[in-house]
């Protein structure tokens, strides 16, 4: 198989995952608490909230994000500190003593944010380690330090059972979560719902929270203060450009795969860095965040696009002649006569790793790529030769 082509397998099994596993269970959104309870500012994430209690802890309510009425979870996160399990820590709350010393992390974007933490040495397996390039990762896991504990929807359960884990990091699905035998163990399962927040800076912003399970917070304070500080500064002038130039460029992402072409549509995240951009997304109008579509349809609607951001993973680098051989349509499309095409090798730099909790990057290049000012240096895209 193509190398090439891991990217859109990924998009295509997180897609299908999404549509087939059964549902979550949450909890009441509204929890009653008494004495002195301060809520923790978040000034951007719609799906979180904090609070401290007088007696030491912090309580997290994820939101549900497909059902925003309830709960997903609610997280006790103690200090090793206290001791003892606080009596104001209700029933039913997942109860996380911290900082966490051996936890199971299942995605990479988690793993760079705990290395940005400074908490590498909390890591003791991960999932799907074969799709993993952090250097501190690929250490531990060479040294048996971390341990592969296998497949994300699918894990080796006796490695997990080894490690002695104090806490599992995994991703939710809208009908589906329970991941078979890990809800089984005794280990707190702590929801990373991050990647369901419809604003960057929303996203990045649950730093915060990793940031207390990890014993960190004032590293994740000063660190989302930067990327706030940053990102702000790059839709601001993005916004300025748009003053005195109204033109918003069309801007396509990616490529089809196997005949099938998963555009963004207006509920999806690259829409929003699209806009941000000063770009337009050509498929804004479609009520949804990712669209199966055929790629002639692609043609009719996104086809006089004039920017094209190409993510794809391989070994080499992606040229004209490899695009136009792999999918013979992109010569119907005017960025590609035109020579506006920008690609991202995802299996050789840290798009994935990076951005989810660096929106300031991504937004960066976007920006930069539709409205040149020459004062940022693209990141992960480049122009395809």
């Amino acid at each position: 198989m193509n190398c090439r082509n891991r990217y859109y397998i990924t998009i295509a099994v997180v897609c299908l995952s999404a549509l087939l596993l059964g549902s979550c269970v949450g909890g009441s959104q509204h929890a009653q608490r008494e004495g002195a309870v301060t809520r923790l500012p978040l000034d951007h994430a719609k799906n979180l909230r904090l609070y401290s209690h007088p007696d030491g802890w912090v309580e997290a309510e994820i939101i549900n994000p497909w059902d925003t009425t309830s709960l997903l979870q609610r997280i006790a996160i103690v200090p090793d500190s206290i001791g003892v399990l606080p009596s104001s820590v209700p029933d039913g709350a997942t109860v996380v003593w911290s900082p966490l010393k051996r936890s199971l992390v299942t995605t990479s974007m988690h793993l760079n944010l705990i290395s940005e933490l400074g908490a590498e040495t909390a890591v003791a397996g991960v999932t799907d380690a074969d799709y993993i390039h952090l250097d501190y990762v690929r250490s531990g896991l060479d040294d048996g330090t971390i341990l592969d504990c296998g497949v994300t929807t699918a894990p080796t359960i006796e490695r997990v059972i080894s490690l002695t884990s104090d806490g599992i990091l995994l991703s939710p699905y809208e009908r589906g979560g329970d991941y078979g035998k890990l809800t089984k163990l005794s280990v707190p399962i702590l929801y990373t719902a991050d990647y369901m927040e419809p604003d960057p800076l929303g996203r990045a912003e649950w730093m915060k929270y990793y940031a207390l399970l990890f014993g960190k917070e004032a590293v994740a304070d000063s660190l989302f203060a930067a990327v706030e500080k940053s990102f702000t500064e790059i839709k601001n002038r993005a916004e300025k450009t748009l003053q005195e130039d109204s033109v918003r460029p069309k801007v396509l992402f990616d490529l089809p795969y196997q005949g099938v072409w998963y555009v963004s549509g207006g509920n999806s995240m690259n829409n929003t860095y699209i806009s941000l951009a000063g770009g337009e997304n050509p498929f804004s109008s479609i009520d949804k965040k990712t669209v199966p579509m055929a790629p002639e349809r692609v043609i009719v609607d996104g086809g006089d696009a004039d920017v094209w951001l190409v993510r794809y993973n391989d070994f080499t680098d992606l040229t004209r002649e490899q695009m136009q051989h792999d999918n013979p349509v992109v010569s119907q499309f005017k960025a590609f006569r035109d020579g506006n095409v920008y690609v991202a090798n995802t299996g050789q730099i840290r798009y994935f790793e990076e951005s989810p909790f660096h929106p300031e990057y991504l937004l960066g290049d976007i920006a930069e790529i539709l409205h040149p000012t020459g004062s940022h240096p693209l990141r992960y895209f480049k122009k395809l030769k």
